[in-house]
């Protein structure tokens, strides 16, 4: 008897690991589609930059454009951050 309720007290801790594992999931795959990494002449052309420029004024902080270099000549921008400073510059024209 007292097998059974262990068994029955296990089950409900596995249901409720399993629920808030599937939270967990959600809330790791929507961060990672909101804050995803574009590469650099898609960015340019949402700010009508060249990818030259665009790489220039962020290594000198003059962009508030998070970006990273992923093996030494391909650089990727946050997505976050250029919708965010489109939206900026759109409401202060």
């Amino acid at each position: 008897m007292s097998e059974q309720v262990d068994l029955q007290i296990l089950l409900r801790e596995i249901r409720a690991m399993r629920k808030e594992l599937a939270t967990l999931t959600t809330v790791i795959a929507k961060d990672k589609i909101y804050d995803a990494w574009i590469d650099e002449s898609t960015a340019a052309q949402m700010l009508n930059l060249s990818s030259r420029t665009l790489r220039t004024q962020c290594k000198s902080n003059k962009l508030p454009i998070h970006y990273r270099n992923t093996n030494g000549r391909h650089f990727q921008y946050s997505r976050k951050d250029l919708k965010e400073f489109l939206k900026q510059t759109s409401t202060s024209l």
